[in-house]
């Protein structure tokens, strides 16, 4: 026969705790909001991905909707996913329509019937400030430090990730010369 001893450390943690009990049978949430931008110019595009992970141990369909505030940017429909599976959706948000300023980012998918878990449904994370196209650094004007920065990386393509993708203005993927040509247009201009 043969006997053992557990010697826990006192500074073990869990990494992975059970963050939900297991066994419910109707459970969605929003597990990650990310941008590649955190500054975009003002009429230019940037993605956003979300990932919604269904708890659960049914199949379910349902709707989520991202917002820019308080103003919603997107509705994804009929997302269906079956049980303890997660889907990841990308889509463009076209900042034409938007003031400049900062945007607080989230998301709300609909419970679904029989939910009573909400609280995984709304996720807040992450924020994007809408300026002026050449604005790279977010502070409200374009200056030589934009012009500075967007060439320290000029040339840098897609993929690998780029070290800062906010110089991408156009958001093809490189940091090539149509960049640079963007942020001279509006070199000198400040907002508010």
């Amino acid at each position: 026969m043969f006997s053992y001893t557990l010697f826990i450390h006192q500074q073990v943690q869990d990494n992975h705790p059970l963050m939900k009990p297991y066994g419910i049978l109707d459970d969605i949430g929003i597990t990650n909001i990310t941008t590649r931008k955190t500054v975009v110019g003002r009429g230019y595009n940037v993605n956003i991905t979300i990932k919604i992970l269904n708890y659960g141990l049914k199949t379910q369909t349902f709707n989520t909707t991202v917002y820019a505030n308080t103003t919603i940017i997107h509705t994804i429909v009929n997302i269906t996913l079956t049980s303890r599976n997660s889907t990841t959706i990308t889509f463009t948000w076209n900042t034409a329509e938007f003031a400049k300023g900062n945007y607080t980012l989230w998301a709300y998918a609909k419970p679904v019937e029989g939910e009573s878990y909400t609280n995984d449904n709304t996720l807040i994370d992450g924020n994007v400030t809408v300026t002026i196209p050449g604005n790279v650094d977010g502070d409200s004007d374009v200056d030589i430090y934009d012009i500075v920065r967007i060439c320290i990386y000029y040339g840098l393509k897609a993929p690998p990730p780029l070290p800062d993708p906010n110089c991408d203005i156009d958001g093809d993927g490189d940091i090539d010369i149509y960049d640079v040509v963007a942020a001279c247009i509006h070199y000198g201009e400040k907002w508010p």
